[in-house]
């Protein structure tokens, strides 16, 4: 009877542990509770918090009261209209600190007229902040830019990629001329002409420049395939470099402006009422380095404008 008992035991064990067994190889085909293949550059969530531990830690020890001051202002004198590429990290491409620099990113570094998120970031930045700089930065070779060039369908990104578009379509003739990298670099800065010139349109920004605030909007290139950021000649800093039509009635003429570039003229911004300054425009057309030009560059490697 005592045989039959272990047996009987012994027989159960077995059982128990095929039934586990089967288990085990069920969730194995099903990956039940088993996390998905990590890809090659995998980083897990539990790793981001040890690596902000790390990185506090380090912080810290550097400068003791580094967190206790940053939080107790924020006044940075940029800012940075940037894509939302990961490779873009505005404050590490300049070398500022946080703190440094007020961000603001999307999709390509589209600005328009109705996005209220980023008019709601230009108001707090301008009319709070109150600051001096406000840079609007595409880079070389974004995903954007080359997605608005094609005829694929994305889905509700269409929408964001047509404002692009639309650039495309006021400059064809300019951007045939080119080719592949080239024409898509050159689109690049196109884009970002463009966006500087809706942020310059807003009241936000011409109100600043009526009531005397120290302000300037910039168009840059980022290359990630050298670390190295281009000026596109964009640097714009009252009304009167921009083209009548989009300047309010109760700010025209209110703003001394200095260093008219004739390269402006890629945002249209060429136009005023003084003959002699228009005539002097014109005469600054005629010596201008076509490779320095973003309507009539040749080659992106061409450019002569690094900073």
């Amino acid at each position: 009877m005592e045989e039959v008992s272990r047996d009987s035991i012994d027989y159960s064990r077995e059982s128990i542990e095929y039934s586990r067994e089967s288990f085990e190889a069920s969730r194995e085909s099903l990956d039940i509770n088993r996390p998905a293949k990590a890809p090659k550059h995998y980083v897990s969530i539990d790793q981001l918090f040890e690596n902000n531990k790390q990185w506090a830690a380090k912080q810290t020890a550097r400068h003791p009261n580094f967190f206790k001051e940053l939080a107790q202002q924020q006044k940075p004198q940029i800012l940075w209209i940037g894509c939302s590429d990961a490779r873009v990290p505005s404050n590490q491409i300049i070398k500022l600190k946080p703190g440094q620099v007020f961000t603001h990113r999307n999709i390509a570094n589209v600005v328009t007229h109705t996005d209220l998120n980023c008019l709601s970031v230009l108001s707090y930045a301008v009319e709070v902040l109150k600051v001096k700089h406000i840079i609007i930065c595409g880079h070389y070779g974004c995903g954007g830019v080359i997605a608005a060039e094609g005829n694929k369908q994305y889905g509700l990104i269409d929408n964001w990629l047509r404002h692009i578009k639309d650039v495309y379509n006021n400059n064809r003739e300019a951007l045939e001329a080119h080719t592949g990298k080239d024409r898509t670099n050159l689109l690049v800065e196109l884009n970002v002409a463009r966006s500087v010139a809706n942020v310059c349109n807003t009241t936000i920004v011409q109100n600043a420049w009526a009531n005397g605030q120290e302000l300037d909007v910039q168009g840059w290139a980022y290359s990630i395939e050298d670390g190295r950021i281009r000026s596109l000649g964009l640097n714009i800093s009252g009304t009167k470099q921009l083209d009548d039509i989009f300047v309010f009635e109760n700010l025209i003429n209110q703003t001394v402006i200095e260093g008219h570039d004739a390269r402006y003229t890629t945002l249209n911004i060429s136009k005023t009422k003084d003959e002699e300054e228009r005539e002097h425009l014109i005469e600054q057309l005629d010596h201008i380095n076509h490779d320095t030009c973003p309507l009539t560059r040749i080659a992106p490697s061409s450019r002569s404008q690094d900073k």
